[in-house]
């Protein structure tokens, strides 16, 4: 049993050695070093420091946006980014507008641009709230809202509208990679008051597509069918020239998504390396707990 004794104790002091455990304190209680609690080990995670060249262009950094429309048209928008989930502009299209949740159309005339006496709003403002983070959620999600169209006074006419996430992530836009959401709306008039040019059954299908690091629709195609005298083109387009910053740059739609892609990369690369650290701290979790094992053995033989 001495032999024995000389020899196991010193295997068991180059295994605990191995695994970073203390022998002269006995064996410890290694129950506590899980994912939750890693009170003695800790799990790097790398910095942003200035290791990124391509910052991200934010929501609250812009100060203006530049379209061109289905004919050529050049619309200035100026922007106010005071409120993080609506986006309000002022000036371009005709009147002042705003995105609920940086995507569902507020004030303004947008579906009746022929009628300059109208303005329309999302229905029941506590409701707005379901529309704020929207662009966050997973493909395949949809949210329902109400829209109403007002004009002199005494006249309305309600839109039933749904908004549905049709992608999510990295994807190509013309021949670039975007990293954001792209959104289909769908829209239908629903019930008004007697008019002379309003009815119901006046539809529309919207596709839009949005960066997710600036909160900025890159593109918007809107289909009509049923149209009234006051609607819009049968085909609206809008596509992203150029974004102002508050700071007076200018940025172009390619430099846009350059930097949310490379923003985007730099992310996955910190998200790997934590992921390969994680990895390492559990493997050496495991190794002690293997040890562990293997000593209990040991330490039973030796007790018999």
């Amino acid at each position: 049993m001495r032999n024995l004794t000389a020899t196991i104790c010193p295997t068991i002091a180059v295994l605990l050695a191995s695994a970073g455990v203390s022998w002269g304190q006995g064996i410890p209680n290694l129950s506590g070093l899980d994912y939750a609690t890693r009170s003695s080990i800790k799990v790097e995670t790398a910095s942003a420091g200035n290791n990124n060249p391509l910052s991200p262009i934010r929501y609250s950094e812009l100060s203006g946006l530049t379209y061109v429309d289905q004919d050529g048209a050049t619309n200035v928008l100026s922007i106010d980014t005071s409120d993080p989930n609506i986006t309000q502009f002022g000036g371009g299209w005709k009147v002042q507008h705003r995105l609920v949740g940086h995507f569902a159309v507020d004030l303004g005339n947008p579906y009746s641009p022929g009628h300059n006496n109208l303005t329309a709003s999302v229905r029941s403002r506590d409701k707005r709230s379901k529309l704020f983070g929207f662009l966050e959620k997973s493909a395949g999600t949809k949210v329902q809202y109400k829209l109403t169209e007002e004009w002199n006074s005494s006249y309305s006419i309600d839109w039933k509208l749904e908004a549905t996430i049709l992608k999510r992530g990295v994807f190509d836009f013309n021949g670039q990679k975007i990293f954001g959401t792209e959104i289909v709306i769908t829209g239908e008039s629903v019930g008004y008051t007697s008019s002379s040019w309003h009815f119901s059954g006046v539809k529309f299908r919207e596709n839009r597509i949005i960066d997710l690091q600036s909160k900025v629709t890159v593109a918007l195609k809107r289909e009509w069918e049923n149209r009234t005298k006051m609607s819009p083109p049968k085909i609206e387009t809008r596509k992203l020239v150029s974004i102002k910053l508050k700071s007076g740059k200018t940025a172009s739609l390619s430099q846009l998504l350059a930097r949310g892609e490379g923003n985007r990369q730099w992310k996955a690369k910190l998200e790997r390396q934590r992921q390969q650290k994680v990895e390492r701290t559990r493997q050496y979790l495991s190794e002690v707990a293997r040890l562990k094992a293997e000593i209990k053995a040991l330490r039973d033989a030796l007790a018999r």
